[in-house]
């Protein structure tokens, strides 16, 4: 029995499609690795599914477990690993990376509390007032550095410093507009902060014990203080600051594009503000049939439009410029801005 001849022209009649399905799987392949690679480290998602499961935490060390969990559970490819060491002399709270991507996350966190205590599904929290904003803020301003430096000297590494608190005395700016000694390390909503952070000339060698030294930034930070959760009672309001830190990034970088968190299934509780009169600054103002609204009632009602506007897709420039307006109107109400022209 003869064996059928295979021609030169039959191969390449068989190879052609066989070659094609094979650049296509490919560059399919490709295709989604580089996506992933730009999506990833998908902090939103993270905090996302944080958010779903904890509303509070009872110490920063509760905190940076949640979220470890809440990491392996959202991106099952990525590794998390707690209270690691990447290089001599560098501690991190947590290292996620994703070899198929050969990308790595350096990440710290900051639990700032103030006094709270309630019950959350069944589980019982006592939060302490730590205090000493200005101690603490200077801590937060090193680990950005510390992670800064780390992250420049490692390609492929990104960097962020989280910080979660319930207390308004780090992102509420106050109404007395004075110069501090820890000026420089506040992270209030909306503070820029760049370059060389030092002490004011008259703190206390007390306050500056074994922080004596001047905090040194590359990149350019505009801190951005996003919802986190609301719980009853005084202080249940928990805000998330994130410093998105990535070397290959140019400066300046703006603070929680990158970790914004989306919003509930519920928004948050609408205080009814049909129309507001233009009143000079005072504690309060009426709406047409004569029921007072505070500033902070105003505030709420901003953050749930900060809330649907992001839900809504908008740009973060857009953002941004719709709620920075307002709140530069509130500030004005509470007696905390004055206009001033250009002489």
């Amino acid at each position: 029995m003869t064996q059928p001849k295979i021609t030169v022209k039959a191969i390449v009649l068989i190879a052609r499609p066989l070659a094609r399905s094979c650049e296509y799987v490919v560059g399919r392949l490709r295709r989604g690795k580089l996506a992933a690679m730009e999506r990833w480290p998908d902090i939103g998602t993270w905090l996302a599914t944080l958010r779903q499961a904890r509303s509070v935490f009872h110490s920063e060390a509760d905190f940076q477990q949640a979220l470890a969990w809440a990491i392996h559970v959202s991106d099952s490819s990525a590794r998390v690993r707690l209270e690691t060491r990447p290089a001599p002399g560098m501690r991190l709270d947590l290292l996620i990376w994703r070899p198929d991507l050969n990308r790595h996350l350096a990440l710290e966190l900051k639990y700032l509390t103030a006094a709270w205590s309630g019950e959350v599904d069944g589980e019982q929290y006592g939060l302490v007032s730590q205090g000493a904003q200005d101690i603490r803020a200077y801590d937060v301003l090193k680990d950005v550095q510390r992670v800064e430096r780390f992250v420049n000297g490692h390609p492929g590494w990104s960097g962020m410093v989280l910080v979660l608190s319930n207390d308004p005395g780090y992102w509420s700016r106050p109404g007395h507009g004075r110069a501090t000694n820890a000026g420089a390390f506040r992270i209030y909503e909306g503070q820029v902060i760049s370059g060389s952070r030092a002490w004011g000339p008259d703190t206390g060698a007390g306050t500056m014990r074994d922080r004596e030294a001047v905090i040194e930034l590359r990149g350019d930070y505009r801190c951005g203080w996003s919802p986190y959760s609301v719980l009853p009672g005084s202080r249940g309001e928990f805000r998330l600051l994130a410093f998105s830190i990535d070397a290959s990034r140019p400066s300046p970088q703006v603070l929680g594009a990158e970790s914004q968190i989306p919003p509930s299934a519920a928004d948050p509780p609408r205080t009814d503000v049909s129309a507001v009169s233009t009143v000079a600054p005072g504690a309060s103002v009426a709406a047409p049939g004569g029921q007072r609204y505070s500033p902070a009632e105003l505030r709420a009602e901003l953050r749930r439009f900060e809330h649907q506007l992001r839900a809504a897709g908008l740009k973060e420039t857009s953002v941004t410029t719709y709620v920075d307006r307002t709140g530069r109107f509130l500030k004005w109400l509470e007696g905390d801005y004055q206009p001033r022209g250009p002489n």
